[in-house]
C-alpha cells in the first residue's frame, strides 16, 4: 500500500523546482570588457622642419610609480590616486612615450638625426625621458583636465664636453576634459603629451646643447 501524500511535502517539492527553474533562466550579465587605448600625440601638419645638428639617441625612459601601470590613473583628491583596471594603455606607459618623443623630435628636425638605442656610442647627444605626470584630474568634478608631465635630461657626449652636467628640462601641460569617459581621458592625454613634446622642441631649437662652449676652448666638433 502506497504512504498517503503529504501536501506540505508536495507544497515544498513544487517551491524547490520553481526556484530551481528560475535560476536556471535568470539573465546571466555579461563580464566587463576590457578596453585599450593608446597615446597619439598630433603633430600639425606642416610643421615639420630641416635636419638639425648632432645625432641623438633616447637612451631611456623612467615613469613615476603612479603612472607606470597599464590602467589609466585618475586624480580624485589631494593625494588620491585610482588606477583603472578596466581601460589601460594598448602597451606600457614607458615604451609609448619613448615612441612618440623619438618621431616627434626625428620630424621636428632638432637634431639631424634621431638614432636607435644600440647606436647610443655613435651619439653626440642623449636624451633621458622621466614621466612625472599622466594622469586624469577629476578633484573638480565641474572642471575635469588631462595632465602630462616630462622631465628631459640633455647630455652632450661629445669629446670636447667631457660629460658636461646639465640640468633637467620639465615641462607640464594641461587640456579640459569634455567628460569623465575613458576614451575622452585618453585622447586628452594624447593632447596634452603633444603640447608637452612641442615645448621640449620648442626649447631645444631655441638652446640646443651643440650652442654650448667646449670646455677646453678649443673648437666644438
Amino acid at each position: 500500500m502506497n504512504p498517503p501524500w503529504n501536501p506540505a511535502t508536495l507544497w515544498l517539492g513544487l517551491a524547490l523546482a520553481l526556484l530551481l527553474a528560475g535560476c536556471s533562466v535568470a539573465p546571466q550579465r555579461d563580464a566587463p570588457v576590457k578596453s585599450s587605448y593608446l597615446l597619439e600625440p598630433h603633430r600639425p601638419a606642416g610643421a615639420e622642419q630641416g635636419p638639425g645638428t648632432g645625432q641623438a639617441v633616447i637612451a631611456g625612459v623612467r615613469v613615476a610609480p603612479a603612472f607606470s601601470g597599464r590602467g589609466l590613473v585618475r586624480r580624485l583628491g589631494q593625494g588620491r590616486y585610482r588606477s583603472d583596471f578596466y581601460h589601460e594603455w594598448f602597451t606600457p606607459v614607458r615604451d609609448q612615450v619613448d615612441t612618440a618623443t623619438g618621431d616627434w623630435l626625428r620630424r621636428g628636425g632638432v637634431f639631424a638625426a634621431v638614432m636607435p638605442r644600440s647606436l647610443l656610442r655613435q651619439a653626440d647627444f642623449r636624451l633621458d625621458l622621466v614621466v612625472t605626470d599622466l594622469y586624469g584630474d577629476f578633484a573638480d568634478p565641474a572642471r575635469p583636465e588631462a595632465v602630462a608631465g616630462l622631465q628631459v635630461f640633455v647630455g652632450d657626449l661629445r669629446p670636447c664636453a667631457r660629460e658636461r652636467a646639465v640640468s633637467p628640462l620639465e615641462f607640464k601641460a594641461r587640456v579640459p576634459l569634455e567628460d569623465d569617459r575613458a576614451r575622452t581621458l585618453a585622447a586628452g592625454l594624447s593632447r596634452a603629451l603633444g603640447r608637452v613634446l612641442t615645448r621640449l622642441e620648442t626649447r631645444l631649437r631655441d638652446d640646443h646643447p651643440a650652442q654650448a662652449p667646449c670646455l677646453d676652448g678649443g673648437p666644438r666638433p
